[in-house]
């Protein structure tokens, strides 16, 4: 889709099928129902998160480029712990306190639609169009001083005719980053962060904690998330991103 729409128009959709999603739950009249939305939500989910960082590398200058990309991250984990005090504040409003819990999941997708509204196409996916008057006039928003280079480097790379195979992955040069990368994701979830994530309130209610302190954990663990995300920010440019890793 983002290849043959556009990205802005591939956020878009994402950001529709959170909302919609979203409010599904909140009044899903039964389990069948919520289960079909949840599924639908993490569609939304998949979508924005293969789009929003390749947008915003797309889209920013080079010497801020890892800083925006940082920051997305760091959105992320900010809108996991923001979640978690909302929920925590929820949990004495009644038996349907759940469905507030989903349903106002659709302020911050609106928030996302009329972001996205407002945003510019990227320009690589401009000049992949063909619309390299349009991908000048992006550039000069973002960056002007670094125009020409940047459309340069467009033009060399982002060819509307190339046609890539899926083939070119297990080429020699790239196949190794490839199974880093690979090998990386796997071992983020082997640590079981997912499941810390989306069991809280089972794991320390199976230890004997309270239905409130269940929820409070969920709040002090995404705490620590968001804390270690600005000291990783802080030091990948310093210790480089190997260290670190």
């Amino acid at each position: 889709m983002a290849d043959k729409y556009g990205r802005k128009k591939g956020l878009l959709v994402a950001s529709a099928i959170f909302g919609i999603s979203s409010l599904a739950m909140a009044v899903a009249p039964d389990r069948n129902v919520f289960i079909a939305f949840r599924f639908v939500a993490g569609i939304g989910v998949g979508m924005a998160s293969m789009l929003s960082p390749m947008y915003i590398a797309e889209v920013s200058p080079a010497h801020l480029r890892g800083r925006m990309v940082a920051i997305n991250q760091l959105t992320i984990v900010t809108g996991i712990l923001v979640t978690n005090i909302i929920n925590y504040g929820l949990r004495n409003h009644g038996d349907d306190a759940w469905r507030w819990m989903f349903g106002l999941g659709v302020l911050p997708s609106l928030l996302f639609f009329l972001g996205a509204l407002w945003l510019p196409e990227s320009p690589r996916w401009l000049v992949k169009a063909g619309r390299s008057a349009e991908a000048r006039t992006v550039l000069n928003r973002i960056g002007g001083d670094h125009l020409q280079l940047s459309l340069c480097l467009l033009f060399k790379f982002s060819d509307g005719n190339e046609r890539v195979s899926y083939g070119h992955i297990f080429r020699k040069a790239v196949l190794p980053a490839v199974v880093v990368g690979i090998i990386l994701a796997i071992f983020q979830q082997f640590c079981g962060i997912n499941v810390v994530f989306n069991y809280t309130p089972r794991i320390f209610k199976s230890i004997g904690v309270s239905q409130d302190g269940q929820l409070l954990q969920t709040v002090f663990i995404g705490g620590v998330n968001l804390v270690f995300t600005i000291l990783a920010m802080l030091l990948v440019d310093k210790l480089g991103r190997k260290p670190l890793m």
